[in-house]
């Protein structure tokens, strides 16, 4: 083969070469084409607006939701200064915010550092929140912040509050109207026992002790502001005070005392009513037989959380202690066969204990 036929097929194969490099060229570019084309497209499918800033603070690309968010096009964007989409207040400090930014470059969440507020074209300012993604592609640190219109949202929250604080000025009138009626109920009952016979005037006493253990549930949910639940030791010792002072004509030798925290334990009104009433129940009982004549003694209510959630609630006095024959839940005495149901109401166990006067201890989850 001659020099010139060699030459030849060295063009031939060089030629070959350049076109399979070319072709393999061309379908690079037309991948990374429909890959940023891929890219664009999930950008300006995102419902944030989506903006991304180099390191002078300048604007390199926005998405359309960023664009209907503002007002600006992109062509006003990119290239300006992302203080352009931030109200004047904002600006002065935000160079020193963006240096700090890209010299500690993390993902952050701006929602619930402060409180963002974005500027549009027009001027009206709307609240955002803003979460900061730093991106190193090779061409330099850049951060792509993600910004959301929170306006609905905020408005929501309002009305939320506001339906919230009318719901709670209407549940205090209505705890303080039932509070006020069950008041002129007891007041009534009094009334009427100062002139009816005696057998008539110990059951209205009785009745217008349980009608105000109930209206002092509604008097401290009023007092308190917390509708859901009832502070029980501050609640037992206002009903042992309200009893001790009730039945003070009996005998001013019965003491009546509450041992026990005032705030630590709670309970919600249904239940709380439940236990007031086997409290109003068990003391009045005491009063009435357990100290015959002019016998002296104590009536104490303890209260204590043994393990947490776990209560423990005693009514205990030193008196002539009760016969075998009284069963719980039968029996002439109303108080007594109430006791077994209002137990259930509360989800407690009752035991008594008929040792150095009358226990009765009731057990059961807060």
């Amino acid at each position: 083969m001659t020099m010139q036929s060699q030459l030849q097929a060295l063009n031939r194969q060089l030629e070959e070469r350049v076109a399979v490099r070319t072709a393999e060229l061309e379908l690079a570019n037309q991948a990374l084409r429909q890959s940023e084309e891929r890219v664009r497209d999930v950008v300006e499918s995102v419902l944030h607006g989506l903006v991304l800033v180099d390191r002078s603070g300048r604007v390199e690309l926005v998405n359309r939701q960023l664009e209907s968010m503002f007002g600006f096009s992109r062509e006003e964007l990119v290239g300006a200064s992302i203080e352009r989409l931030m109200p004047d207040r904002y600006r002065a400090r935000h160079g020193g915010l963006i240096a700090a930014f890209f010299s500690q470059p993390s993902r952050r969440d701006m929602a619930g550092r402060m409180e963002l507020f974005g500027r549009r074209k027009d001027g009206l300012e709307f609240p955002v929140e803003i979460g900061l993604n730093p991106m190193d592609s090779g061409g330099g640190l850049r951060v792509l912040a993600s910004i959301t219109d929170v306006t609905a949202r905020k408005a929501a929250q309002v009305a939320l509050q506001s339906a919230l604080a009318e719901k709670t000025a209407l549940l205090n009138e209505v705890h303080h109207r039932v509070k006020n009626n069950l008041q002129v109920i007891s007041s009534l009952l009094k009334m009427q026992a100062r002139t009816a016979p005696p057998e008539i005037r110990q059951v209205l006493t009785e009745s217008g002790s349980r009608v105000q253990a109930m209206s002092m549930i509604h008097q401290l949910l009023y007092e308190h502001g917390d509708l859901s639940k009832i502070q029980l030791g501050t609640y037992l010792e206002q009903l042992v005070a309200l009893l001790r002072d009730t039945y003070a004509d009996r005998g001013r030798a019965i003491k009546a005392v509450f041992v026990g925290p005032k705030g630590d334990c709670h309970l919600d009104m249904q239940r709380a009513i439940s236990c007031g009433l086997i409290v109003n129940e068990l003391i009045t009982n005491s009063f009435k037989h357990a100290f015959p004549g002019n016998r002296g003694g104590c009536i104490a209510v303890s209260l204590q959380e043994e393990t947490p959630g776990q209560i423990r609630l005693c009514v205990a006095d030193d008196g002539v202690g009760i016969a075998p024959t009284v069963v719980l839940g039968r029996g002439p005495s109303l108080g007594i066969r109430l006791l077994p149901s209002l137990a259930e109401q509360l989800g407690a166990t009752l035991v008594l204990t008929r040792e150095a006067g009358a226990s009765y201890e009731l057990s059961f989850q807060r």
